[in-house]
């Protein structure tokens, strides 16, 4: 799950998670990074329910400066119905 990958800092295997024309310029985040809390806030479906926007909020630290900071990750997820999985087109959190 995107949720567990990101909470351990995965970030190389959250990748499979992206959508393959993910056109965000976010990118992928430090090694340095350290996930402390990811909650969802906010969940709001689509009419047709194929499309979901999640309002996250993750707590974090990087190892080269140990302040937690608290960031609000709006994510985009969209249903692929032929691979039968949701993907996140909305690429990763920007933890600047």
């Amino acid at each position: 799950m995107y949720e567990r990958r990101i909470f351990w800092s995965e970030f190389e295997t959250a990748k499979m998670f992206l959508a393959p024309d993910d056109t965000a310029t976010r990118r992928m985040p430090s090694k340095h990074v350290r996930v402390t809390d990811y909650r969802v806030r906010e969940v709001t479906f689509s009419d047709d329910s194929r499309k979901v926007i999640q309002l996250v909020e993750i707590s974090y630290y990087k190892s080269d400066n140990l302040s937690i900071k608290t960031i609000m990750d709006e994510q985009v997820w969209e249903f692929v119905p032929d691979r039968g999985v949701w993907l996140l087109k909305s690429g990763f959190p920007n933890f600047d």
